[in-house]
């Protein structure tokens, strides 16, 4: 079915592109975006509510809710990682790879930290 080919198509080009941009703005910042929440929002709030993005991520023997705190490059810089808080137990977490289905999620979260909606 030509609609089915035509979306999966578009979407396989935006996936692309979200890519790309978030490489190119990695490197334009260092090859690391570092979200720091206000001390304001310190205390009994949820981390939904402390940090812009929560996203599910995959590691090697689960899936996790991930309050996204750092999105940097990977060593050869054709790739990226995220660390983040797991919401379950509120611990940190280390170098998940992104991977095209979380890259909007990535992306958000850049746009979010440094201001590029506003």
């Amino acid at each position: 079915m030509k609609e089915y080919s035509d979306l999966m198509a578009r979407e396989y080009a935006i996936r692309n592109e979200q890519c790309e941009f978030i490489i190119k703005i990695l490197t334009e910042n260092d090859g690391r975006i570092i979200f720091t929440p206000d001390e304001e929002f310190e205390g009994d709030l949820g981390l939904h509510e402390i940090y812009p993005i929560i996203s599910t991520l995959y590691g090697k023997h689960d899936n996790y809710n991930i309050a996204i705190t750092d999105v940097y490059l990977n060593k050869s810089g054709d790739g990226f990682y995220v660390d983040g808080i797991d919401q379950e137990t509120e611990e940190k977490k280390f170098q998940f790879p992104i991977y095209p289905e979380q890259y909007t999620d990535v992306l958000c979260f850049i746009g979010i930290t440094l201001g590029l909606d506003e």
